[in-house]
């Protein structure tokens, strides 16, 4: 709301304060986050002002003055997702609808969230969908979440691989043969497979 503009710090996402591109400026709220007047212990979700959502994980649409109902994402065995996550479909602008999740929700609100949360997802510590309280989540990158899924074997599309330094002798697990690839910096292509 227009009103709360004082209530807003923009920032660029990428460090380059030359770039004023409306694709390189994101904000927070000065206070870390903004309690709805009509509405106490319901805050404001950032960059999605129509919804704010409280301790709880209850989020409401101060437009319409009510109370949304989440519903729990379904397993998808094709692309091999794990479901179990709370999600709502919501309006970005009056005509982009957005579905939102309400772990990354809490991590907005409730979390410090970084610079470049738009290139961050929010991690579940313990590795359960649904766990949504603030302690339990952080902000990580896509391959740090992937490492806490291979850890929790929350993914079962990676084999466990085991690598010998044909040296020392010394032999040691990798979650995947990427996860090894990333450690040892070699390529994760056909050639290390075939290895």
């Amino acid at each position: 709301p227009n009103i709360y503009y004082n209530k807003v710090i923009a920032f660029v996402i990428d460090g380059d304060k030359t770039n004023h591109h409306a694709s390189n400026i994101g904000y927070r709220f000065t206070d870390g986050k903004l309690e709805v007047a009509d509405y106490p212990g319901f805050y404001y979700i950032p960059g999605f002002t129509h919804y704010a959502i409280n301790k709880q994980g209850e989020v409401y649409n101060h437009k319409t003055k009510m109370i949304l109902k989440w519903f729990i994402t379904q397993p998808n065995k094709k692309k091999n997702i794990k479901g179990g996550y709370f999600a709502i479909r919501g309006y970005f602008s009056k005509s982009v609808l957005v579905a939102m999740t309400r772990h990354r929700a809490m991590g907005l609100v409730f979390l410090d969230y970084p610079d470049n949360a738009d290139s961050m997802v929010i991690n579940h510590k313990n590795g359960t969908p649904g766990d949504d309280d603030p302690d339990n989540l952080e902000w990580v990158t896509r391959g740090a979440n992937n490492l806490n899924a291979y850890i929790n074997d929350l993914k079962n599309q990676h084999m466990r691989v085991l690598v010998r330094n044909v040296l020392t002798n010394e032999i040691k697990e990798y979650y995947s043969i990427s996860d090894a690839a990333r450690v040892l910096n070699l390529y994760s292509d056909e050639s290390l497979r075939a290895r």
